[in-house]
């Protein structure tokens, strides 16, 4: 790459893979237009915007708003 001269630079993709613990007080929004949520336990509120991916919910409890165009929502509460 010279000078920032790299015609392929708009595909590459990058995969990511996080692990967050967060404490049940704080509110938590996640806004994706490429991602699937996989939340685990208690959240005092939870919102998730997703345009391509699914929201998996385990053993959850607390407030949540989920919002998916293309993908599926599952819940299991405790």
């Amino acid at each position: 790459m010279l000078g920032g001269q790299d015609k392929l630079g708009s595909h590459k993709v990058f995969a990511v893979n996080l692990e967050i613990d967060v404490p049940q007080n704080l509110k938590v929004v996640i806004l994706s237009n490429l991602a699937s949520v996989y939340a685990n336990g208690a959240f005092n509120y939870l919102e998730t915007e997703l345009k391509a991916g699914q929201c998996r919910l385990s053993n959850f409890s607390g407030k949540a708003f989920v919002v998916t165009y293309i993908g599926n929502v599952f819940v299991k509460t405790k």
